[in-house]
């Protein structure tokens, strides 16, 4: 019996999408895009994204659905939601590398708060970590990140691709979770001598993989440079991208935020990768 329902349910919703299509009377394109858009938790905020110059994203991207045919699929035979949530997925791409500040503003909330309800409706399916927020926050900035290079093709919905993108982090997690047990509390003051001892390989390549073609004697001088150079910014990386410290961790212990440890990390691998061009264009004279 359910099963007929369900099936009665999605037959129902291709009827409503021949009608719109064919211009019937608005009700049903009214209930057609309303059932279509509750789906993807779209709100009456996400209708000031704005796809064109006055034209909200939901309106546009239901619009063009219908002007497409609602992109029927021959051979995978999708339902009218699977196929309209992928449509509406590369609008919101191709708004997003539109750019503007109050687009892309709206935008990262609407992603957040659409992947955040899936996490609680359990269509998003996760694992339970302590370090759950810094995973999610990993994810999220991942996808913000190909979104905003044009990386988004379309062959997914954002959904399927930030669940992958998030399994990805857990994992990473996870991994730093178990690594924390065996590290001490305090942040590392050895010597260099100690600090090459101390790291595996995996460690060291964790490092040298922010650089290109620097072996691992020449990444050990420049990370000496660094370290006279720039003590805090040296120690940073090394709890970072050695210890598997996460942003929040270090944030903690040195009375900072996880949003201006990010900022630091990242100029610091720059600092790192600096050092390594300088000299080697030395080297090169």
């Amino acid at each position: 019996m359910m099963t007929m329902g369900l099936f009665s349910f999605f037959t129902d919703e291709e009827l409503l999408l021949k009608r719109a299509i064919a211009g019937y009377p608005s009700k049903a394109r009214q209930d057609l895009k309303r059932r279509l858009l509750e789906q993807l938790f779209v709100g009456n905020e996400e209708y000031k994204i704005e796809s064109k110059p006055g034209r909200p994203l939901p309106e546009e991207a239901f619009q063009s659905f219908l002007e497409k045919g609602g992109e029927e699929d021959s051979v995978r035979r999708q339902s009218v939601r699977l196929r309209f949530k992928k449509h509406f997925d590369q609008v919101l791409a191709d708004t997003y590398r539109a750019g503007g500040a109050d687009n892309l503003r709206r935008l990262d909330n609407y992603l957040s708060k659409r992947f955040l309800t899936g996490v609680k409706n359990k269509r998003i399916r996760v694992k339970r970590l302590k370090g759950f927020e810094d995973a999610f926050s990993d994810a999220f900035v991942a996808l913000i990140r190909i979104l905003g290079s044009g990386g988004y093709k379309g062959t997914a919905n954002l959904d399927t691709l930030f669940q992958s993108i998030l399994d990805n982090c857990c994992r990473r997690q996870e991994e730093r979770e178990k690594a924390l047990h065996h590290i001490p509390a305090q942040p590392w003051k050895g010597t260099e001598e100690e600090f090459r001892v101390a790291v595996s390989e995996a460690a060291w390549l964790k490092i040298k993989g922010h650089l290109n073609n620097i072996d691992e004697a020449m990444l050990a001088r420049d990370l000496e440079l660094l370290r006279e150079e720039n003590p805090k910014c040296y120690q940073l990386l090394w709890m970072h991208a050695v210890q598997g410290f996460t942003h929040a961790d270090i944030a903690e212990r040195t009375d900072s935020t996880a949003a201006a440890v990010k900022v630091r990390a990242g100029r610091c691998r720059e600092k790192l990768s600096a050092l390594a061009n300088t000299l080697k264009l030395k080297n090169d004279d």
